[in-house]
């Protein structure tokens, strides 16, 4: 039985259609120069996986659930070092 190889073509063609596939909302890719802006623009940040994990898996409602409240809640970022703390704090409408 003979093997036959892909040709180089055909390889292409492959590495094309498995990057056309969409990454994810939150997963910036660079394809060309103007993408770079996108990176440039974020700040690094150094977290643990666990804790990553832990809050992926937490339901967090957009709106204060205390008694008496309702203000729409919105994440607050604080870097320390290389870390970053996430707030859910209640934002006042106008």
């Amino acid at each position: 039985m003979e093997t036959v190889l892909p040709s180089e073509e055909e390889k292409e063609e492959d590495e094309i259609e498995e990057t056309d596939e969409d990454p994810g909302p939150f997963i910036s890719r660079v394809l060309c120069r103007d993408d770079f802006v996108n990176i440039l623009e974020n700040k690094t940040t150094l977290v643990y996986l666990n804790q990553l994990i832990a809050l992926a898996k937490k339901k967090v409602d957009s709106v204060c659930k205390v008694k008496g409240c309702g203000q729409v809640l919105d994440i607050q970022l604080n870097h320390v070092g290389s870390a970053v703390y996430l707030k859910w704090v209640g934002v006042m409408l106008l």
